[in-house]
């Protein structure tokens, strides 16, 4: 068994934690969600995955960059995507009494979109913010690329998912298991 303890501070005005978010902020992630799925179940059917997905599982990349970049922005709530969208966004919304509309349009997905929504270890940024274009600014200033707006928290706490063509369906609440069988 191995246990470590990682301790820091940030910089600016301090952390930006869970229980921030407030409606009208937008969602954004900061890269494709669904990869690291995507390779676990190639694995586990006994086939190589593709190595840019095997990277994905195997390496994540730490987004400090983001993160920082984010937070300069005005990042009222942010949170790492290492059990899938659906239950990370939704940690961000119990922590902050919220709800929020999330279009699955607009979510970079790499397989399917279950990958994204509840498959885990892509260790990608969601954040909420309520400027896009400080958003916009601030990343390009850090030479980053842009994060994508997925969707806007609302004040009613329901949590809704807009499949492409309107239909609204209320978002699972559910992402990786971390039991072990």
């Amino acid at each position: 068994m191995v246990a470590m303890a990682v301790i820091g501070h940030a910089r600016g005005g301090g952390p930006v934690l869970r229980r921030g978010a407030r409606p009208g902020d937008g969602i954004h992630v900061t890269g494709a969600l669904g990869g690291a799925s995507v390779a676990l179940r190639s694995r586990r059917r006994g086939r190589t995955p593709e190595t840019e997905l095997a990277r994905r599982l195997d390496r994540p990349v730490p987004r400090l960059a983001e993160g920082s970049a984010a937070g300069a922005a005005g990042a009222t709530a942010m949170i790492d995507v290492s059990d899938g969208l659906a239950v990370d966004l939704g940690h961000i919304c119990d922590e902050s009494g919220v709800g929020v509309r999330v279009e699955a349009s607009r979510i970079p997905v790499v397989g399917e979109l279950d990958d994204a929504l509840f498959g885990g270890d892509d260790y990608e940024l969601c954040f909420t913010a309520p400027d896009e274009d400080a958003v916009a600014r601030d990343f390009a200033a850090s030479g980053l690329a842009p994060p994508v707006r997925i969707g806007t928290v609302t004040e009613e706490p329901e949590r809704v998912l807009v499949l492409p063509g309107g239909r609204a369906r209320p978002l699972p609440d559910r992402g990786w298991d971390h039991a072990v069988p």
